[in-house]
């Protein structure tokens, strides 16, 4: 049997500039950037696979809570809204998204990764 060697298949980085930018595309998972030269701390950047076919990596500690209720496979929306203060004394301001699904897509329970048919959590 003929065996080829798997490349990994870098994502370029979605970067938005301007409230109201966004991007859609198919969730493809996640991964932990670990900190190193070009790094300064580990953050997460969730992959998705644009109509054009291009991998797209998007970050931002804003997204944490919202992905991972989204199953891989689900077609998804990310619209930048902008720079937002922090409530928290001493922290700097964040990036802020809005993560639009199908009203139809189920939602997962982060605690337990199930969800049902009406797309309410379990």
């Amino acid at each position: 049997m003929a065996k080829k060697k798997v490349e990994r298949e870098f994502a370029e980085a979605w970067k938005p500039e301007a409230e109201g930018e966004s991007i859609t595309g198919i969730y493809l998972g996640s991964e932990i950037v670990p900190a190193g030269p070009k790094v300064e701390k580990p953050f997460t950047s969730y992959h998705f696979r644009t109509k054009e076919g291009k991998k797209v990596g998007v970050s931002g500690d804003a997204l944490k809570f919202a992905m991972e209720r989204v199953a891989i496979g689900t077609e998804v929306e990310i619209v930048y809204k902008g720079r937002i203060a922090s409530e928290k004394k001493g922290r700097n301001a964040y990036k802020a998204f809005d993560i639009l699904v199908d009203e139809e897509t189920a939602l997962l329970d982060p605690a337990t990764g199930l969800a049902d048919d009406d797309g309410e959590l379990v």
